[in-house]
């Protein structure tokens, strides 16, 4: 099935501001929400106020998620308010790591997903997201020298936090990328500065406006060629096939060298994509 969305993009210098908005005029309808994004002095996220005409029927819906960072700007709370006026928070506690990176571990306190998973995340001393666990998944992430994601390993532990019988295979493996075209990453950076890179699935803080499967298929550069594998194991169905797929993509590009076009695919059975589309203000 063929559906779309279109987000329009304002941008509030003077407050500091920058407006997400569905735009419900397109025939297809949108399966987004509409978000204002708040910044600080310093252009980190502080606040997520997210709008949708829904919500009124679902008092767990999430309206608004406030940030707070410590002294070397690394997230250190966030605070979730529902449609009912209650409010849970993430804890981040933060430990370091050698080489000048640290590692996050927070619970999942929402009082509606019933007992809270625990999660961690890992980063190098540039800020970079390494690995990440949840539940009893963990992504172990691969770095080429100019910051561009180009593998990443899945790992299945039979018992949480247990590597006795645990099962480890390549999700993705991006064998070319373009050396231009950072838009979209640029994008992610910018709007979700402070979170930008704590890209866990299912532990998600921020607005969801791109999926974690999408972001590593542009960090930093759009990839053009990637070998999926999708594991059984993974998929928590021991009769699907476990599978390998070579996909390609070819990003097109404005006068200036921009990116106005990118198709990305998700990692299920079967394979799924996404395209994006993409225009500038001048």
């Amino acid at each position: 099935a063929n559906d779309s969305s279109r987000a329009l993009f304002r941008y509030d210098t003077v407050n500091k501001r920058i407006s997400v908005i569905s735009d419900l005029s397109i025939s297809e309808g949108n399966d987004f929400d509409s978000m204002i994004y708040q910044y600080n002095n310093d252009l980190m996220l502080t606040r997520i106020s997210i709008m949708d005409a829904q919500a009124s029927s679902d008092p767990s819906y999430v309206v608004s998620i406030d940030y707070k960072y410590d002294a070397d700007k690394v997230i250190q709370l966030a605070k979730f308010t529902d449609y009912s006026g209650d409010n849970y928070t993430y804890s981040f506690n933060k430990t370091s790591l050698p080489g000048g990176g640290y590692r996050l571990s927070w619970k999942n306190t929402s009082p509606y997903n019933g007992p809270g998973d625990t999660y961690l995340a890992s980063f190098d001393g540039k800020g970079q997201m390494i690995s990440n666990y949840y539940s009893l998944y963990s992504d172990s992430l691969l770095y080429d020298e100019v910051g561009n994601i180009k593998k990443v390993l899945k790992t299945y532990y039979k018992n949480p936090n247990d590597i006795k019988d645990s099962k480890t295979f390549t999700l993705y493996d991006f064998t070319l990328r373009e050396s231009k075209g950072d838009q979209l990453y640029n994008l992610n950076q910018v709007l979700n500065r402070g979170i930008a890179n704590l890209n866990v699935m299912n532990g998600s803080i921020g607005g969801d406006l791109f999926s974690v499967d999408y972001v590593y298929q542009f960090t930093k550069y759009p990839a053009t060629s990637i070998i999926l594998h999708r594991s059984s194991i993974y998929s928590n169905c021991p009769n699907c096939p476990d599978y390998e797929i070579n996909s390609t993509s070819q990003p097109m590009y404005d006068s200036q060298q921009r990116l106005v076009r990118y198709k990305v695919v998700y990692n299920d059975y079967p394979l799924s994509y996404l395209e994006f589309y993409i225009r500038y203000y001048k």
